[in-house]
């Protein structure tokens, strides 16, 4: 695997990269970091935001449970920053062009309902009452 030399550099790349819609090109290449080194690029990448005029908006947390960071190698959460110009209205109307490899990734919902268990004590949710809910947890 790739090492990376300057994370200046690589900061700078990355960031063209994701201005074009054609992130991660330098790990398709076989760029491998440290967690230290990529919150390093991510440090690089967040000044140069703010230089061009971006302002942090929030923080996204990941990978906040046991398994996930064992899966991947952590023994924390980890987080990203959310830019200002991330951010849209609730009525705005998105194109996917505007994205590269967009997708949704389905997060935890919680339904409360009256819930009755039967007389085994098994709760049961017909399919119908979930409408688009991916996950459910109790």
């Amino acid at each position: 695997m790739t090492r990376v030399e300057n994370l200046v550099t690589l900061a700078e790349r990355m960031l063209r990269d994701y201005d074009i819609h054609d992130p991660g090109t330098a790990f398709a290449e076989g760029l491998d970091l440290s967690i230290a080194e990529a919150y390093g690029v991510q440090g690089h990448v967040a000044h140069l935001r703010e230089a061009r005029g971006e302002w942090l908006a929030g923080y996204k947390i990941g990978c906040v449970c046991r398994g996930n960071q064992r899966r991947h190698g952590l023994s924390h959460p980890v987080y990203g920053r959310l830019w200002s110009t991330e951010q849209y209205s609730d009525d705005v109307a998105l194109s996917p062009g505007d994205f590269a490899n967009l997708d949704f990734l389905g997060e935890t919902s919680v339904i409360l309902a009256n819930l009755t268990p039967d007389e085994n004590g098994v709760v049961t949710i017909p399919k119908e009452t979930l409408g688009s809910h991916q996950h459910l947890q109790i």
